[in-house]
């Protein structure tokens, strides 16, 4: 079941992406030819004077909107407000899950009641509407409203009377939290993938940055839709029913991901129960929805429930795992993320009373981004520094401690990486060098003498060597110079150096000679390494054999 799972929050956005965006683009094309009706000017306040008529035919003022008022025999209310010449001729209103009839004297002016494509969408969410009042001298305007629930009747939202302009500034003003919420959090979503794709090197293994990125996007995209000032951009129904309902199942799935990526190993089982029983229940609504039992908006609740459920999880994960490695940072942590499940808990448990909601909604995004940016960052940092701990020990290990030269697993590392077809080497050159009687000098004046002399060896070495070639250091007295794209005058030169810096030890504690051996060649596979660090030791050999036959004629 945990390999399942874990196949599945791999890829889950390739198996359930398509899935959502067929049913939204199903939902959109058959909604394509019912734009919305408004103008992209509009908004002042128009919430006072207005009344309607009770059972008896008694009219009932109402002190101000946004309210509710009754709706006894019929789920239909209508409110009414006496229109003089001198009114703005512009009314802007506000349905949620209601169908809206707009008239003037009696007149019809306006009617929001769409055919339902597909015929198992019954309503396409909340939407302004702007109207143009006719000319008249006095009248009596009516708002009727049908709602789609029973739960959505008698809701009335602000009204607007004004210019176009006054319109569309005050609607701007009264979202204006909830639009640069959403477009924040969209900024931060394209900075954490743009920084994913950055680090993508160092952190191939760890997707927090990406899994924010998901989860930054789609809350943005709903917190936007939420603002209600997206239609003004968007007139297509279907694409603000997918923003509002399709997306909240895309959220869902994010979060999951997000627990893989923090999981503990000795708590996957739980974790794997939480994550198909989620994915189970979001499969199912929408399965309810297309046959038409049950709407998104009635079922969104349960997938909220799922999230929130999913922060806690997260909590419990965190404090499990010791995560953080400062007790200040678990305790903020803890915090915000506790005001986070207590913000959402209140507007699940609290849906109905939409005067609140917005604002402990926006506290709540707030609240539960800063927790999940507390982990992203503190997981990137883990990764980072166990990336460089990596990287210093391979680094340690491909260099030699005693001479500071590279290390005999440097070499090898040099040959295995080699590929022919990328790395375009030319004119080689392998010396090899061979360090005369160290081994007497060892037993004679010791190992630690021995390491002076050495370390004396490479010093020269690389200071000959410094343009053309790297030092490797294979054996305790063997050393090989690699040098690329040089030819024999370069390497006769630095062989020249070295011997100067050679004999400008003569005399000295820290004397010493050596053999070597150097051929040149033009490596077409690793093969060809070994064939020439095998000729130069020849070589080397035999310039030894010399050496020791010039010694024995000079005694």
């Amino acid at each position: 079941m945990s390999s399942f799972i874990k196949h599945i929050s791999k890829y889950y956005l390739r198996y359930l992406f398509f899935f959502f965006v067929f049913v939204g683009l199903f939902v959109i094309v058959k909604s394509r030819h019912e734009p919305l009706n408004f103008k992209l000017s509009l908004a002042s306040t128009c919430n006072t004077g207005w009344y309607y008529y009770d059972e008896e035919g008694n009219q009932k003022y109402i002190l101000s909107l946004p309210t509710k008022i009754p709706a006894r025999n019929s789920p239909v209310t209508r409110i009414y407000h006496f229109y003089a010449s001198n009114f703005p001729q512009e009314i802007c209103f506000y349905t949620h899950h209601q169908t809206a009839v707009f008239s003037l004297n009696g007149r019809v002016i306006y009617e929001y009641d769409i055919e339902r494509n597909p015929s198992w969408l019954e309503d396409y969410r909340s939407f302004y509407h702007i109207v143009t009042i006719p000319p008249v001298q006095n009248g009596e305007l009516c708002l009727s409203f049908t709602p789609v629930g029973e739960k959505y009747a008698g809701e009335y939202d602000s009204i607007y009377l004004g210019t176009h302009q006054e319109i569309l500034v005050k609607l701007f003003l009264d979202r204006m939290d909830k639009l640069l919420l959403g477009i924040l959090l969209l900024i931060i979503s394209v900075i954490c993938f743009f920084l994913s794709r950055i680090y993508k090197r160092n952190f191939a293994e760890d997707k927090s940055l990406l899994h924010m990125c998901y989860v930054c996007f789609l809350f943005g995209l709903w917190i936007l839709e939420d603002s209600k000032l997206l239609q003004f951009i968007i007139p297509n129904q279907g694409i603000h029913w997918c923003f509002e309902y399709l997306n909240q199942h895309f959220i869902l799935l994010s979060c999951a991901v997000f627990v893989r990526d923090i999981d503990i190993p000795s708590k996957k089982k739980f974790s794997d129960v939480l994550i198909t029983l989620s994915l189970a229940v979001s499969i199912l609504v929408i399965v309810l929805q297309l046959v038409g039992i049950v709407q998104l908006y009635n079922s969104m609740y349960v997938l909220q429930m799922f999230s929130v459920g999913f922060c806690v999880y997260i909590t419990y994960l965190v404090n499990v795992g010791n995560f953080f490695h400062t007790k200040q940072r678990q305790k903020l942590f803890n915090f915000f993320m506790l005001l986070s499940v207590i913000v959402f808990f209140v507007i699940i448990i609290g849906r109905y009373n939409r005067s609140y909601g917005s604002i402990v909604l926006n506290f709540g995004v707030i609240f539960m981004f800063i927790s999940f940016l507390f982990i992203a960052n503190q997981k990137s940092m883990d990764k980072y520094e166990s990336i460089q701990q990596a990287m210093l020990y391979q680094k340690l290990a491909f260099v030699d401690f005693n001479t500071g030269v590279a290390s005999k697993t440097a070499w090898f590392s040099l040959i295995e990486k080699f590929d022919p077809e990328k790395d375009k080497m030319i004119n080689c050159c392998l010396i090899l060098f061979d360090m005369n009687n160290l081994k007497k000098l060892n037993d004679s004046k010791g190992h630690l003498f021995g390491d002076k002399v050495i370390n004396t060896f490479c010093e020269c070495l690389s200071k000959a060597f410094i343009d053309d070639g790297t030092v490797f250091r294979i054996g305790g007295d063997e050393f090989i110079c690699f040098c690329r794209h040089c030819n024999e005058e370069d390497v006769e030169a630095d062989l020249k150096k070295f011997k100067k810096l050679e004999a400008s030890y003569k005399g000295t504690e820290q004397e010493f000679s050596c053999a070597y051996g150097y051929v040149f060649f033009t490596p077409r596979s690793k093969a060809d390494f070994t064939e020439a660090q095998q000729r130069a030791d020849s070589l080397m050999y035999e310039m030894k054999r010399l050496m020791k036959v010039g010694r024995e004629f000079e005694y």
